[in-house]
């Protein structure tokens, strides 16, 4: 009877056999396959063959696992659930190679996108939108054939419909949101912005979340990348400035009346204007001008030159204030350079420019 036994069992071991054999010649056929390749692609000019690589290596290894997984399982004759988890492997192997052929889609077309000059925020919507494409039919695909036939996967798509509205209401709601993001073009990445109460610099607009490296009041990294859901573009109100960002800044002063408010203003814009020259700001600047007017509703109101306000202070005081176009990102750094030079000018003229007496100004 042990001998029966024994003998019976032969064809299982046989079997575990060649699926071990079968798993590890596949993934080391695999391994020199890619060393080979990685060898090719270090004496190419180009980079996509390496990011191709990259991208795949470790999602090819899976699906020869799955596949060898796949082509020997039923000769193991397993007592339970062996048809099931064969059907498993089958969709898990056919999952994994609608992955496969969205990573090289996506390479191939952000290459050739570079190539031809196309701007980053343009190329990343693009490749955003075949990825999805090719994911959408590479899901209805596997739906379709696990289904059957066609007729049937139509008919079951409002139950089919109705429950993942329901379980995936705020992934749709992000989709949802990345649509209206990129049909809108109401920020892109690099943008400058505010939504919600998360404020920073776009890094990247991906199909569920937008990533926004986070900026502090100074416009100084805060070490913080936050996540903000393309659901918020519907909901939350969005501060976006123009490209390149910059705005209307002031620096004031508090002077006595006794002053001289010609010179004071002579001082302040030619302070302006050579911290511009030294800055190398005079182009940026005039690109800025030209920008504002574009946007602007009124076009003569926006066509304002840097200027000084004079306005009256309670307790017998005056406010002079500098306005002035600057760069966003380094608006304190503009801002503390201006005070430093312009202070410095007013000490330099006691005479003629005055301070309110006192500690109370």
């Amino acid at each position: 009877m042990l001998n029966a036994d024994l003998w019976n069992g032969i064809p299982h071991l046989v079997a575990v056999a060649e699926f071990l054999v079968l798993v590890v010649v596949g993934e080391i056929v695999t391994y020199l396959f890619y060393r080979l390749l990685s060898r090719l692609a270090a004496r190419t000019k180009t980079t996509i063959d390496d990011r191709v690589i990259r991208a795949t290596k470790r999602l090819v290894f899976f699906a020869v696992l799955l596949a060898s997984l796949h082509a020997v399982l039923p000769s193991l004759e397993l007592p339970y659930y062996s048809s099931e988890v064969c059907v498993v492997l089958y969709y898990a192997l056919l999952v994994t190679l609608v992955v496969i052929a969205v990573r090289v889609a996506a390479i191939a077309l952000d290459e050739a996108l570079v190539k031809i000059g196309i701007p980053a925020e343009k190329k990343n919507m693009m490749v955003n939108v075949v990825k999805f494409v090719i994911l959408a039919l590479g899901f209805i695909g596997i739906l379709s054939d696990y289904l059957s036939v066609a007729v049937p996967f139509f008919l079951s798509l409002g139950i089919i419909g109705f429950a993942l509205t329901f379980s995936l209401q705020y992934p749709l709601a992000n989709f949802i949101g990345w649509v209206y993001i990129m049909v809108s073009n109401i920020f892109k990445v690099g943008d400058r912005v505010k939504i919600g109460e998360s404020y920073g610099d776009v890094s990247s607009i991906n199909y569920l979340t937008t990533r926004v490296i986070e900026v502090d009041e100074y416009g100084m990294l805060s070490g913080r990348v936050l996540t903000v859901p393309n659901s918020m573009a519907l909901s939350a109100s969005i501060s976006n400035w123009v490209n390149p960002p910059t705005l209307w800044d002031t620096v004031p002063f508090t002077l006595a009346y006794e002053s001289d408010l010609r010179r004071v203003e002579e001082i302040m814009l030619k302070a302006l204007k050579e911290l511009y020259e030294e800055r190398k700001l005079v182009d940026a600047v005039k690109k800025a001008k030209r920008t504002h007017e574009e946007t602007a509703s009124n076009r003569e109101e926006a066509k304002s030159e840097p200027r000084v306000i004079f306005e009256p202070v309670e307790g017998g005081w005056i406010s002079a204030k500098l306005v002035y176009l600057t760069p966003l990102k380094i608006r304190y750094e503009i801002k503390a350079a201006l005070t430093r030079r312009i202070l410095g000018a007013f000490n330099a003229e006691p005479e003629r420019i005055k301070f309110p007496a006192g500690r109370f100004r």
